[in-house]
């Protein structure tokens, strides 16, 4: 589960670093850490 929960993270950190660099990707990488967010909730 680790090496899961790594790469996820990796992903995340990929997708906000796209986003800050890409005016387009914001509101896609709002929308993942949100959904993100909602899964951890759970």
């Amino acid at each position: 589960m680790q090496n899961e929960e790594k790469k996820i993270n990796e992903i995340n950190s990929g997708i906000i670093a796209f986003s800050r660099e890409h005016p387009l990707g914001a509101s896609f990488g709002l929308d993942a850490s949100n959904k993100k967010g909602k899964v951890l909730s759970n």
